[in-house]
């Protein structure tokens, strides 16, 4: 086993700062970058440290060394191709490493545009490919399906028979089958999903590995002390005046969301806003410190009826640390950063208070809520992170009475026996509630989406047989007349779409065609704008319509309570 003396101390070193510590950190980046032999293992830790470190940098010239030793790790891992690489690096994201994932259809075609030939189908992995052969069925040309008939031939040996010699790729041969069928987008994807077909992915490429994603920064910000434990108020901080958000031009709005695509799939992720994000709707934002968030909205095809969809990524002196999606909707959105591993330890309160800030200013967002599960019910990772008492201590208050009684109990116990803390039974206690920082002084509350879906599908199974197509146009006809908007046939196709798609619940409203003149042109307006560049401004005009929310909650609120007279089963109302 090879030994790294120079590679602990550096890995020690990694979040403390200061003069002495710059000076030891630049030292041990020196012996380190000089050093020859390497075990596997040993560079997967070298890599999660360097990660940090270039995220955080003491000053220009430990950046500089930081990212020159990064930049050699491709080389270094080449030379190690012992029986020990497969297990050490797998799915760590090293440059020169692998990593397995079922990746979705739509990711599945942006990695091969980024780094052709980088992927394949994991084979060995594939234990029963029968379900992807009858997908395969219907995009095959008529006849052609019989060849997968053959007795004895797997889909692998029909793959190598048939394929174009100009391709060596399984996975490009069977995806370019796909994107070439006469099948509507989501149909042609959802096949491809719903077959789990598992990927290899080679970080061979450069600009695969974890480490080679970075955006630009306008300027670094040196960690020059040791990283504060920051207690401040988060109100103040959330409503501080935001720098002018940067609204990038489509070619470099690609270029970032490409990068964020490379970023999330080195660590075999991915999220719907991300996928469908829209390169006309990209902004960067400023918050300080070398602080950054990306803030995407979705593509107008794939965004949602009611709330607003939107992908974030955070980054430090452009290295990207954090991810998530941010759903909107009447000034709400589920809170809940993913901060990569290997940045855990860092200035997580700032970066909380930033992105929520980001939220408040950009979509109108006054109410900050978490799930259960993001407090940690029958989720291992938030328990083992003490999420309940990190939301507790930013200012979030759980909704569950019981629960703030304990939390109350527990803090008395911390300040009657120093070093006491909430044991794993404790922490399971204590998720088992919803919490919230609210800044609209109880004017915002999240909506059971869930229950007036239910209530939609109710409504279209007892008016309309199920017929789904019926239903549309109807209530599309009913809900303009409730609207008094005369004009609709000649809004843009886009803004009709967005219509339909929210006509049902609409016409569940029934003081809808009572509503005043003013109620009902804010209503069209914030409908109208969900088909727009950015759905940026429909949150915010549903966020300013009060009454919408209000009668909206009150629907769900009589459906829930029915539901649970009649044991789960919503009915639709009449009207």
């Amino acid at each position: 086993m090879v030994v790294h003396p120079e590679l602990a101390q550096f890995v020690s070193l990694t979040r403390s700062f200061g003069v002495q510590n710059g000076v030891r950190k630049r030292e041990l980046l020196k012996a380190l970058a000089a050093r020859s032999a390497w075990s596997a293992r040993a560079l997967r830790e070298l890599h999660d440290a360097l990660e940090f470190a270039r995220a955080y940098p003491d000053d220009l010239q430990l950046r500089g060394a930081v990212q020159e030793l990064a930049a050699s790790l491709r080389e270094r891992v080449d030379r190690l191709r012992d029986g020990a690489f497969s297990t050490a690096l797998f799915d760590s994201g090293v440059p020169g490493s692998a990593l397995a994932h079922t990746f979705s259809f739509d990711v599945v075609i942006e990695l091969v545009r980024l780094f052709p030939g980088a992927l394949e189908i994991d084979w060995d992995e594939w234990e029963d490919d029968a379900a992807f052969s009858d997908s395969l069925s219907i995009v095959l040309a008529p006849g052609e399906d019989q060849g997968l008939e053959e007795e004895g031939l797997t889909l692998r040996a029909w793959c190598v028979r048939v394929r174009p010699a100009e391709l060596t790729s399984d996975l490009e041969f069977l995806l370019g089958l796909f994107r070439r069928a006469e099948l509507p987008p989501r149909v042609r994807a959802q096949l491809w999903d719903a077959c789990g077909v598992p990927i290899l992915y080679h970080l061979e490429r450069p600009g695969t590995g974890r480490i080679e994603q970075e955006l630009p920064c306008a300027a670094l910000h040196f960690q020059t002390t040791e990283i504060e434990r920051e207690r401040f108020p988060l109100e103040p901080a959330i409503r501080e005046r935001l720098a002018k958000p940067k609204l990038l031009s489509r070619a470099a709005a690609r270029r970032v969301l490409d990068v964020a695509l490379a970023t999330l799939a080195a660590r075999a992720l991915e999220i719907y806003p991300l996928t469908f994000a829209s390169d006309e709707d990209v902004e960067l934002v400023d918050c300080g410190r070398g602080l950054g968030i990306v803030l995407s909205g979705v593509r107008p095809e794939r965004r949602s009826a009611l709330e607003s969809l939107h992908f974030f990524l955070v980054t430090k002196n452009g290295v990207p640390i954090a991810y998530g999606p941010a759903s909107v909707l009447f000034g709400t959105c589920e809170m809940g950063i993913n901060l990569f591993p290997e940045f855990r330890g860092g200035e997580i309160r700032f970066v909380y208070a930033q992105l929520m800030r980001v939220l408040h200013q950009r979509l109108g967002v006054e109410h900050f809520f978490l799930t259960r599960y993001g407090m940690g019910e029958q989720n291992e990772d938030a328990l083992a992170s003490g999420a309940f008492w990190f939301y507790r201590k930013l200012g979030f208050k759980p909704t569950n009475p019981d629960v703030e009684t304990l939390a109350r109990a527990e803090e008395a116990r911390m300040a009657r026996e120093p070093g006491y803390r909430s044991d794993r039974r404790m922490l399971v206690r204590l998720s088992h509630t919803e919490a919230y920082f609210d800044l609209s002084n109880g004017a915002c509350r999240p909506l059971d989406l869930g229950t007036l879906g239910a209530l939609q599908s109710r409504r279209i199974a007892s008016e309309f047989g199920g017929d789904r197509a019926a239903a549309s146009e109807a209530c599309t006809r009913r809900a303009t007349k409730a609207l008094a908007e005369r004009d609709f046939a000649r809004w843009p196709e886009p803004e009709r779409r967005a219509f339909a798609a929210l006509a049902p619940l609409l016409c569940l409203l029934p003081e809808l065609p009572r509503w005043s003149a003013r109620d009902r042109s804010a209503l069209v307006r914030a409908i109208r704008a969900k088909s727009g560049r950015s759905e940026a401004p429909s949150a915010r005009a549903f966020a300013a319509h009060p009454r919408f929310a209000r009668e909206l909650a009150a629907l769900a609120a009589s459906a829930a309570a029915d539901a649970t007279k009649l044991g789960g089963r919503a009915v639709a109302p009449r009207g």
